[in-house]
């Protein structure tokens, strides 16, 4: 997952400097994004947890599962 998303930010990185971005601008915006998806991402997952009980893990790595597969086929 890390390589996909790694990827993806290479591809976007490059773009961006094909058409000229600012370099410094492009690495404070994706950091602030980043922080902040992760974040909410900590936050929706302790709801979860705190809602489904043992069932959390479950959907945790189903999710995880079907971003693997959508990567890999769609």
């Amino acid at each position: 997952m890390a390589f996909s998303v790694s990827l993806d930010s290479f591809s976007v990185g490059l773009s961006l400097g094909i058409t000229g971005f600012q370099t410094v601008m492009a690495i404070v915006m994706f950091g602030f994004v980043s922080m902040g998806l992760t974040l909410s991402g900590l936050l929706l997952g302790r709801k979860a947890r705190s809602v489904l009980g043992v069932y959390s893990e479950m959907l945790g790595g189903s999710i995880l599962c079907a971003f693997g597969l959508y990567f890999i086929f769609g």
